[in-house]
């Protein structure tokens, strides 16, 4: 009865455009009229089946669809136009609502006709990003749940329809899907509706069990069921409206969550909904989400057990069975009696209690005993579970093994005593009390001094607050292992640092001084410089700095008879028999010794100590190695020549002679420090490691511009040494014994190094503070620790290295222009060749050595020496150090000498000079 096609567009389009005289018709209910006005009834249902028409036509033509849900709608219009035995709600059916649909599809037809591939997938696109972001969101229009103090939000109910074809009932759920927001799949058999759950994991799931012919309901549920965590899935099924009555154990056996009748009327399934989501659905929410609260407490550290009122155990976290040792079939349905310590006061077990049994929280300390029997403290915080009526039913207790923590608060304790012993001792040490009489106070009636010592302090007493505060912080977060773990771990860095020892910095006295600054950072900073436009062979062009490195000088080569001691002249055994005194004149020995003072005072002083006899070696030997050793010195050195290397010589075996030093030293060590003291510039190339570092020197590239010179003596002094056995004075030493002299030589070879000048002080004053006690330079406790022994060499060494300042005046002069000298021939190369000026101030057109020997004394020489004293008591040198020092700080009128102010320059030419205190003629010769 349909009309022709033109026929059915004209009368679409005439709908449209609102052309249809009796429109209000459309509206009506869809059901024969009691006047009998049936022809009427049947002319409405003609709009109607143009609509569908027009729908099916479009659709088909564009290729894709229209949204499912307007499909539904026309084709649930138009079927309950024609079947007008059932009633039609008049909105569901208005004229607006058919109009809006038509519009759609208009406007895709549109569209289609332009762009149809683009418009079609951008559409699809879009639709499928709108849902997936929902799905995302999870709370596009979401629910908040609260569970306890957990607040979540239930995302909108995915719903599957599982039935075996489209009919009203399927509508009108559907319908009341649409309705209430809900998301809804439909499925017409069980492969398909198995596939669409494993891919959604709908919340309610509806299945057809009218029909069991058709769909076997019963089976798509077990299907379901069957899945991973489908127990959160409410199934519904859907049976005729029969008197006959349903067999529920049944349905309920199967997996199905409530059984209903059919009702296609929508509101009563839209009711029905929204009563499952509110119901059945969040309550499977729910218990959902609490299954991260059980997963939390399995994952937690912390043991966690639930008891009954009763403290009987219902539930223990893996946590509990590591602590305790105990299973958890160990424990469930049990007291904790065989838990409990006596360790426990009883006091605090009664408290416990009685909080426990008033219904309040009780956080305390107990002990508790490992299966193992080990008894163990913890922290413990119980909390009391009520049920609806006001009744404690559970006990959940949480508790926390701090055993560790307690052993690490108690060692945490005793560093912090220990440190802040050290503390006091710094306090009370030669930098702020010195109490060996007259000579140390001198030193600090300077104003210059005591700004200086206070300026060398504070830094030491900066990092030891830092300490200080951070064992008192990891002491209040014992509780925490974690915390105490990081504290102790930044305190061991710390410790282990320089930092803490390394006390010089650029402060405001040096920054307002350029001078100064410039003659403090050229001695303790390396050369951040690195020559390239310059040449090797323009560089390394002198001799001294060509020799140093190469080939060592052979004896062998030497024209030089190598005489015993007792063939000495009447001269030399005169001025030799003085060496155990401090004011041993060593510049004389070296004029009547022809500039051979090392071998001559080696001899004297190896055979004092009878050392040839404890390393078994014959003094033909040891006389081979001390000329072999003062042939490698640079004779052209003004400074760094082999009267330098018998200086520290001399030194040091006077500072090992002093008794609480002597006291100390086994024989061993007595030879190394000596060792140590007469290679410790051999092939000294007159010049410092920030000059090599920057000229791009071999032995700067070599050893990476990291302590150059001192990696050089020692490894230099070694290999000329074990060369050959005729001068290898350590070929008598056991292995074990030549292994630890070795490190011990090379150890105190490398702490001459200027730039660890502050670290070595730093680290031998703590030491001796934590040996002494008193920090009065008390007789340290027997044996030493091999800390303190390590400590002790090397600041033996460095200032026998240093100790010009502290020598007789007449010496301390020769040594300050010698030094002079050697800076201001570098100072010359550096210009020629184009290099930073690493030592800017001795320029020997401008330098002023008086004030240079104070900033020196200042800077180094006074806080090594002020410490050295505390423990070897060497008051001779100190008295000529703090005599020296004022005569310095009197500037040019300190010469007394009537030398001539004509300075040799480094090329033999002589130019006047216009320093500040001239250079003697025959100091540089």
């Amino acid at each position: 009865a349909f009309p022709t096609l033109p026929h059915a567009l004209l009368s679409l389009f005439e709908l449209r455009y609102g052309f249809c005289r009796d429109a209000a018709s459309f509206a009506s209910p869809f059901r024969p009229h009691s006047d009998g006005r049936q022809e009427r009834a049947e002319a409405n249902r003609i709009p109607y089946l143009l609509l569908l028409l027009a729908f099916r036509i479009f659709r088909s033509s564009m290729g894709c669809g229209v949204s499912t849900s307007a499909d539904s709608r026309v084709s649930l219009l138009v079927e309950r136009g024609v079947d007008d035995t059932r009633p039609v709600r008049a909105e569901s059916c208005s004229l607006s609502g058919v109009v809006g649909h038509l519009d759609e599809t208009l406007r895709l037809a549109a569209a289609l006709s332009v762009h149809r591939p683009s418009i079609e997938a951008e559409t699809q696109t879009q639709m499928w990003r709108q849902i997936q972001s929902a799905k995302e969101r999870g709370s596009g229009d979401g629910t908040d749940v609260a569970i306890g103090p957990l607040r979540v939000c239930q995302p909108p109910m995915q719903t599957l329809l599982v039935f075996s074809r489209e009919d009203s009932q399927s509508d009108a759920f559907w319908w009341a899907a649409e309705r209430g927001r809900y998301r809804c799949d439909i499925a017409f058999d069980r492969s398909s509706a198995e596939g669409t759950y494993l891919e959604r994991r709908h919340e309610l799931v509806i299945i057809d069990l009218r029909s069991r012919e058709t769909l076997d309901g019963e089976e798509v549920c077990r299907c379901i069921r069957g899945a991973r965590q489908s127990d959160y899935t409410v199934i519904v099924g859907i049976v005729e409206s029969t008197c006959e009555p349903v067999d529920i154990n049944r349905f309920l056996s199967t997996g199905f969550n409530r059984i209903s009748h059919e009702n296609s009327d929508v509101d009563s399934c839209r009711a029905e909904l929204e009563t499952i989501e509110r119901g059945e659905v969040r309550s499977q929410f729910k218990l959902l989400t609490s299954t991260a609260f059980v997963q939390a407490v399995e994952s937690c550290n912390d043991a966690i057990e639930v008891t009954t009122e009763e403290a009987v155990y219902q539930y223990v976290n893996p946590a509990f069975e590591k602590m305790t040792g105990y299973k958890r079939e160990d424990v469930i349905g049990r007291t904790p009696r065989q838990l409990k310590s006596d360790k426990t006061e009883q006091s605090i077990v009664e408290g416990m209690d009685a909080n426990l049994r008033s219904g309040r929280e009780w956080e305390g300390r107990l002990f508790g005993r490992r299966k193992s029997g080990e008894d163990y403290p913890q922290d413990v915080r119980v909390v009391p579970v009520f049920a609806p009526s006001g009744k404690v039913i559970h006990h959940v207790g949480v508790k926390k093994d701090i055993s560790q923590q307690v052993e690490a608060y108690a060692n945490l304790r005793q560093a912090a005593q220990g440190i802040a012993q050290v503390q006091e001792e710094l306090h009370q040490s030669p930098l702020f009390n010195h109490k060996n009489g007259r000579r140390n106070r001198k030193l600090m009636t300077s104003p210059s001094l005591s700004a200086n010592t206070s300026r060398e302090s504070a830094p030491a007493e900066t990092s030891l607050a830092k300490v200080m505060s951070m064992l008192n912080k990891a002491q209040e977060q014992s509780g925490t292992a974690q915390s105490v773990a990081q504290s102790l771990e930044r305190i061991m860095e710390l410790l282990r640092s320089s930092e803490l020892y390394s006390t010089w910095r650029t402060d405001e006295t040096i920054d307002d001084d350029p001078r100064t600054r410039d003659f403090v950072g050229g001695l303790m900073g390396p050369s951040r410089h690195v020559l390239h436009s310059t040449s090797s062979a323009d560089v390394h062009d002198g001799k001294r700095l060509a020799r140093c490195g190469r080939s060592p000088a052979s004896p062998a080569g030497q024209q030089k008879t190598l005489q015993p001691l007792e063939s000495a002249s009447s001269d030399v055994r005169d001025i030799l028999a003085k060496e155990i005194h401090w004011n041993f004149d060593i510049i004389n020995l070296e004029r009547v010794t022809e500039k051979r003072p090392l071998y001559w005072l080696g001899m004297q002083i190896f055979r004092r100590l009878d050392l040839c006899n404890q390393l078994k070696i014959s003094d033909r030997t040891l006389m081979e190695w001390l000329h072999l050793i003062e042939t490698n010195y640079h004779p052209t050195n003004t400074y760094h020549n082999s009267t330098h290397a018998a200086d520290v010589l001399h030194a040091a075996a006077s500072f090992i002679a002093r008794p609480k030093v002597k006291a100390l030293l086994p024989w061993q060590d007595v030879f190394s420090i000596l060792v140590a003291a007469i290679v410790h510039d051999v092939d000294h190339p007159g010049r410092t490691n920030s000059f090599l570092c920057a000229s791009g020197h071999p032995l700067a590239i070599l050893y990476n511009d990291t302590a150059v010179l001192e990696s050089h003596h020692a490894a230099f002094a070694f290999k000329i040494t074990t060369n050959s056995d005729s001068c290898n004075i350590l070929k008598g030493l056991p292995p074990e014994d030549y292994r630890e002299a070795r490190r011990s030589i090379i150890d105190m070879v490398l702490a001459t190094d200027m730039t660890k000048h502050f670290e070595c002080l730093r680290k031998f004053q703590t030491s001796l503070s934590l040996t002494t006690g008193d920090g009065c330079a008390a007789e340290p406790p027997a044996p030493p620790s091999a800390e303190f022994k390590v400590a002790m060499k090397r600041v033996l060494i460095k200032v026998a290295d240093i100790a010009n300042p502290a020598r007789p005046w007449k010496l301390c002069q020769t040594w300050a222009h010698r030094i002079s000298q050697e800076y201001f021939d570098q100072t010359d190369e550096e210009k020629r060749l184009g290099l930073p000026l690493h030592l800017p101030v001795f320029d020997r057109t401008t330098c002023n050595v008086p004030k240079s020997q104070v900033q020196f004394i200042e800077f180094f020489v006074l806080d090594l020496f002020s410490v050295w004293d505390e423990f070897a008591e060497i008051g001779d040198a100190m008295e000529h150090l703090t005599s020296n020092y004022e005569r310095w700080k009197k500037g040019p009128a300190a010469d007394d000498d009537e030398e001539a102010s004509q300075t040799p320059a480094s090329d033999g030419s002589s130019r006047t000079s216009k320093s500040s205190f001239s250079l003697p003629v025959e100091e540089v010769s």
